[in-house]
């Protein structure tokens, strides 16, 4: 969404805020990857999400922050041991991206396994 704002004869263009906050996803439920070494849980109130990630290789746990802006969910999870950032993008039941730690970078495909809660239609 743009504005337009005219006068004498000049025009300029701002981005309203409400673009750069918009929610068009929902994140709500546990997901997990195709091979099941990672999987998390996750509660979405507006753009703001909390929850769980569960990594099965070193029966890893951490409570995961983050937030949704479009369709694009960026968390981060502290463990005991590592703290863990990723950015993923929603499309649907699926979502797609990254997931950092200390040990490197893996891209991943995380898919909703919880069907009580589905996705939501933006």
């Amino acid at each position: 969404m743009v504005s337009v704002w005219r006068s004498t004869g000049h025009c300029c263009a701002r981005q309203l805020w409400v673009d750069r906050t918009l929610v068009t996803a929902d994140v709500t439920g546990a997901s997990r990857n195709v091979n099941g070494s990672l999987e998390i849980t996750l509660e979405q109130q507006g753009a703001k999400v909390t929850g769980a990630l569960f990594q099965r290789v070193g029966n890893t746990r951490a409570p995961i922050a983050g937030t949704v802006t479009g369709d694009v969910f960026k968390f981060q999870a502290t463990g005991t041991s590592a703290v863990y950032e990723g950015e993923l993008t929603v499309d649907g039941d699926e979502m797609k991206g990254y997931a950092r730690s200390s040990g490197g970078r893996v891209d991943t495909v995380l898919r909703r396994i919880d069907a009580s809660t589905p996705a939501r239609q933006p």
